[in-house]
């Protein structure tokens, strides 16, 4: 790939859009997180479902900062080095995001 401007601009506004829907994402998880441990604290069910409703939240929460994160880093290289990824960076990045973040919890 040919290290223009406008490529940059275009991996950039690519990364923009995925970062938009990694925020979303985000913002379900931390929500959900929250909506858990409200749950918890009410002991409105059974405890053993709890604390697994609440480590699958949190693991939904922890990968979806992790894409974000990964996205953030990804625009600041693009923005600060000026180096647009490579078709095999590029590939494997796409590829991330369309089979979603790899479990950092193990759980599927």
């Amino acid at each position: 790939m040919e290290n223009t401007l406008s490529d940059r601009q275009a991996v950039l506004e690519q990364l923009r859009k995925h970062l938009q829907d990694a925020k979303v994402r985000y913002d379900f998880a931390k929500t959900y997180a929250a909506e858990v441990r409200q749950d918890f604290a009410n002991r409105s069910i059974d405890a053993p479902v709890e604390l697994l409703a609440y480590r699958k939240a949190l693991c939904a929460e922890i990968e979806a900062l992790v894409e974000c994160n990964r996205l953030l880093r990804a625009m600041a290289d693009l923005a600060l080095r000026e180096t647009v990824l490579s078709d095999a960076e590029a590939g494997r990045l796409l590829e991330r995001r369309a089979h979603g973040p790899q479990s950092v919890s193990g759980i599927p």
